[in-house]
């Protein structure tokens, strides 16, 4: 009797669990918020960049990804520019003339040339083409120059009559209002000297010639009396 060949099992065939070696996670890509953080950090938004770098620190943390050095990055650099503005408001306060209750300094610090009032003492005179700040200091100490005057040259809507024109119309206004001062007061030698309004303050609006004398010995009192 012949032998029938075997036939396949009746059942499912067996499989063994896959032994391959798994590849490596997933990288998780750079947080956006972190390189927002960063950049604004750079760029000196320092409110948006503490705001961006936390919700990034707190995503990394809770979902991971990369960027971490970015957010703390961009949290550092948001401190120092904190500290960085704070400082210069601090020296820049220091650094203003302080004035009374009636408007008089009562100590010594910068002013811009368009805050200059009528018997404001300059502690230091330099001939410069062009001024912005100068520094100011109670008349009673040691100065060089004095506000004695001031005035518009002409209506605010005429037109900037060029370099030349208003620096004489300056010129003869403050020569006018000196020559009116009592002369008793005034230094034995020195000069006359005018702030006037340049052509981009013109177009602003400024029209105000301040008006200096300048002593070639410091002075040590205002020419214009108590």
């Amino acid at each position: 009797m012949t032998q029938p060949p075997w036939g396949p099992p009746s059942g499912p065939a067996f499989e063994g669990p896959d032994l391959r070696p798994a590849g490596p996670p997933p990288v998780k890509g750079t947080n956006g918020f972190a390189v927002a953080g960063l950049v604004l950090g750079i760029l000196g938004g320092a409110l948006l960049s503490t705001v961006f770098s936390l919700v990034a620190l707190s995503q990394i943390k809770k979902n991971g990804g990369q960027g971490r050095g970015m957010a703390i990055a961009g949290l550092v650099l948001s401190g120092l520019w904190v500290v960085g503005v704070v400082t210069v408001v601090a020296i820049g306060l220091s650094s203003t003339a302080d004035r009374g209750g009636s408007g008089e300094v009562v100590g010594a610090g910068s002013v811009s040339v368009k805050d200059l009032r009528v018997g404001d003492c300059v502690e230091e005179w330099a001939e410069k083409a062009s001024v912005l700040t100068v520094r100011l200091t109670p008349c009673a100490q040691p100065h060089d120059a004095q506000v004695v005057a001031e005035d518009d040259l002409v209506t605010r809507d005429e037109a900037y009559p060029g370099d030349d024109e208003v620096s004489r119309m300056a010129e003869d206004l403050c020569s006018g209002k000196v020559d009116a001062l009592d002369d008793s007061r005034l230094p034995e030698t020195g000069s006359i000297a005018y702030f006037r309004p340049l052509e981009a303050s013109w177009q602003d609006g400024d029209r105000k010639v301040s008006c200096l004398v300048v002593a070639d010995v410091p002075m040590t009192s205002s020419l214009l009396g108590s």
